[in-house]
């Protein structure tokens, strides 16, 4: 009979170790072993070959492993330079090396990893980050983003492209931030614009502190406060909610930009358009345009989530959702 499971120590030469991530499928995990009372190293775990030292490439410095890709290949986490320095640092195939800025300089801890190891999050004091293999390292950026507001990465799809966190003041309680969903075409989102732009209730709960997110990027719980205040855990379900870029349309060559937008909503495409309705989420009318001319001026509408209808000249109305800011 094959093994059942049950509770396996991963020891460390008699001393103590830590878990700090796991491969999707349970077989490897990753964390960090003590050396000495001083002194520890990013390791590794599996059936197989049990304790890894993944090491250290400054001399005398500590090391630890956060996350790891769900093949096993890449494993991220941090590692201590020379002066302490805590910067972000990545294995791939077992080869330690820094994560850059495009500058060419060292960021901070990361904290997580795309299912197939291109993508990495991390902070950066004081703004997140995402780091991609192809495309370089992006700052998710917030306007009031300081040394006393700062910012942190929690979690990532499973094919990189969407990324959760928050913002919050420091010392500040961690639930009692801002929490974001980002991806590369909307920027940072606040979770609960974001929430509300789908038409999802959030019941005055303020979600401050996503802590993960699913493979599939439609399902996020963390932490938060309610509307007396009190911490609260929540859990956001979008999987039957239509994303700000789904649109709900026929074939056609129409399209607008750009989205999120400040004042100008432009049309793109070939199709005569007839008129143009601008709705809240409650399925109020709050702007109409009979006239269109490749552009409408939303710059009067309240920050949030609307829906656009429009009818093009010989086919079906359509319908969008944007978010105004």
């Amino acid at each position: 009979m094959g093994k059942q499971g049950g509770l396996v120590p991963t020891g460390w030469d008699g001393s103590v170790s830590s878990t700090w991530g796991m491969t999707a499928n349970g077989s490897t995990i990753v964390g960090l072993g003590f050396l000495t009372a001083a002194n520890a190293h990013a390791v590794k775990w599996d059936e197989v070959n049990g304790m890894v030292d993944l090491g250290s490439i400054v001399q005398g410095r500590s090391s630890r492993a956060n996350a790891i890709n769900a093949s096993g290949t890449v494993i991220v986490g941090w590692q201590d330079e020379s002066n302490g320095t805590r910067s972000g640092a990545k294995w791939q195939d077992g080869v330690e090396s820094f994560i850059t800025d495009n500058n060419g300089n060292n960021v901070g801890e990361a904290g997580g990893i795309s299912a197939d190891g291109s993508t990495i999050i991390g902070s950066a004091n004081p703004n997140p980050y995402v780091w991609n293999a192809v495309s370089g390292l992006t700052y998710i950026t917030h306007p009031n983003a300081s040394f006393s507001f700062k910012g942190g990465a929690t979690g990532i799809s499973g094919d990189g492209t969407k990324v959760i966190g928050y913002y919050r003041a420091f010392g500040a309680p961690p639930m009692s931030g801002e929490g974001f969903i980002w991806t590369s075409a909307t920027g940072r989102v606040n979770l609960n614009d974001y929430a509300v732009s789908l038409g999802i209730a959030t019941n005055g709960v303020t979600m401050g502190l996503p802590l993960a997110i699913s493979q599939d990027g439609k399902k996020i719980a963390g932490m938060g406060v309610n509307a007396s205040n009190q911490m609260v855990a929540f859990y956001l379900d979008t999987s039957e909610y239509l994303s700000v870029n789904d649109e709900v349309k026929e074939k056609n060559n129409m399209d607008i930009y750009p989205n999120p937008v400040t004042d100008i909503l432009y049309f793109k495409g070939t199709g005569k358009i007839e008129k143009a309705e601008i709705y809240n989420l409650v399925g109020q009318r709050v702007k109409s345009f009979n006239t269109v001319e490749g552009q409408i001026d939303v710059s009067s509408l309240s920050k949030g989530a609307y829906i656009l209808e429009y009818s093009v000249k010989g086919e079906k109305q359509q319908t969008y959702k944007f978010i105004k800011k």
